[in-house]
């Protein structure tokens, strides 16, 4: 593959400097390298510049050992990261199967045993579909009601009059651009609201498993509705949302159905069409309250949250972990190069 122009690509003379080692010294310096960007419209870093950042560079044995010692940290994250994607894979396919395909009903109407699934849990799903005035097929005993009825809360957050411009610590104010999916969170763009008026906040304080969904914002006549959930210490232990997201909870559908279903496939095409009509691209509570879901029988809910729950709390705490380790790598790197940490001590303690 190749970079364009807006990408400085790196080559270095291996006799010299590890190349791994020469990205950690980099990704540690994010921030002061961001101060050599110039440009009043777009910020640009240019290749002289870049070039004329110094580099501390031990020994090359010590280089290699330094990074290898780094590098274990950033594999931990990585797996964290692979695991998650696959525990969100199986809930999204468990949703789907139960409650898009219906593979449990049509399996009983073939006199089959669902695949997969134990007795008890098949015996909670009807053996017949029946037609539904608002979304067609669904199975015997469950009904389709609008979002409203079932919501708890529905609410969105603030900021300070005049933005956030120039805040640079309090209390975190999560908005759109943090709306990236089950413990996702990109700490780069993230925003703070003085403690002050978080403590007078009546509204928009997150709590543990919330559904947040990014409201509003974006190009005329196209919005794209994105989802998220937080819990459990991660991305903090307290934050806050702003104007652009909604925080949903529903005791009666629980938390994990509620994400599930609201980041479905027919929910998220619904509310973008609703959003992309709009004279500001997005959506309000009204979009929202009226948007239909397929309501399960209390047994499946239950049987469904519980298994999604587990796997949720998973993310969210490997999350937590990544961050946890991600804070440990750029901690101990400028005791690495100083000398302050012995890496033989290093690599005992990891071993």
């Amino acid at each position: 593959m190749c970079g364009n122009r807006a990408v400085i690509n790196i080559k270095v003379d291996k006799a010299k400097c590890s190349l791994l080692y020469v990205f950690y010294v980099l990704l540690i310096n994010r921030s002061t390298i961001e101060t050599l960007a110039v440009g009043s419209v777009q910020k640009n870093l240019y290749i002289s510049t870049l070039g004329s950042f110094e580099l501390r560079l031990p020994p090359i044995g010590i280089q290699n050992r330094i990074a290898a010692a780094l590098s274990i940290l950033d594999s931990k994250v990585d797996l964290n990261t692979q695991t998650n994607q696959t525990l969100e894979s199986i809930a999204q396919t468990l949703f789907k199967s139960w409650f898009v395909d219906f593979d449990p009903v049509k399996a009983k109407i073939r006199g089959e045993q669902p695949e997969g699934m134990d007795a008890a849990t098949a015996a909670l799903f009807p053996d017949k579909l029946v037609e539904s005035d608002e979304l067609g097929m669904i199975p015997e005993g469950w009904t389709v009601s609008v979002a409203g009825t079932h919501l708890d809360q529905l609410e969105t957050g603030k900021r300070p009059k005049g933005g956030v411009k120039g805040i640079t610590e309090g209390i975190p104010s999560i908005g759109a651009e943090n709306i990236l999916g089950v413990g996702k969170y990109n700490y780069a763009k993230e925003k703070f609201i003085p403690e002050e008026m978080f403590l007078s906040m009546k509204k928009g304080v997150i709590s543990s498993m919330d559904v947040l969904i990014y409201k509003d914002g974006g190009k005329p006549g196209d919005f794209k509705p994105r989802f998220s959930m937080f819990g459990f210490g991660f991305p903090y232990e307290i934050c806050a949302i702003n104007e652009h997201v909604f925080r949903i909870r529903s005791t009666s559908l629980g938390q994990p159905y509620l994400y599930f279903t609201f980041s479905s496939d027919r929910i998220y095409h619904e509310l973008r069409n609703k959003g992309a009509k709009a004279a500001i691209p997005g959506i309000n509570q009204k979009d929202l309250k009226s948007t239909l879901l397929l309501i399960p029988s209390p047994a499946v809910l239950e049987r469904f949250n519980s298994v999604v729950q587990k796997k949720l709390e998973l993310i969210l705490k490997n999350s937590k972990n990544s961050l946890e380790l991600v804070n440990l790598r750029d901690t101990l790197l400028p005791k690495l190069l100083s000398g302050e940490l012995d890496l033989s001590q290093l690599e005992t303690e990891d071993a």
